[in-house]
């Protein structure tokens, strides 16, 4: 027989089974915006260098499997990006530079 106390133990259970899997997933509803000007604003560059800022959620080929962020930077003085990827819990792996783009102490390919 169910009982009302055991029907909600239940329903915690899952409850809480369910959001350990979405936990991961909603660390990335604000696509690591925050830790991405964080860091740009580490580097120090002039705000009429920067043209856009965005970043591009990475997924796994599993639906809705989010595995990291990768974050652009585009400038009004060269051609190319600064790029800086974000691992699944909003943490910086690698900074670098594409194209003409050059920043002090950051590697370009």
């Amino acid at each position: 027989m169910t009982t009302a106390k055991s029907f909600a133990s239940l329903c915690l259970s899952s409850t809480l089974v369910i959001g350990a899997f979405l936990l991961p997933s909603l660390a990335f509803a604000d696509s690591c915006q925050h830790e991405m000007k964080e860091q740009v604003a580490k580097l120090s560059l002039p705000k009429e260098k920067i043209k856009s800022a965005f970043t591009v959620n990475l997924y796994h080929s599993s639906p809705g499997i989010l595995t990291g962020v990768d974050g652009y930077v585009e400038f009004n003085d060269c051609k190319g990006n600064l790029v800086l990827k974000f691992n699944r819990i909003c943490q910086l792996d690698e900074t670098y530079t594409t194209g003409s783009c050059k920043v002090v102490g950051i590697k370009n390919y």
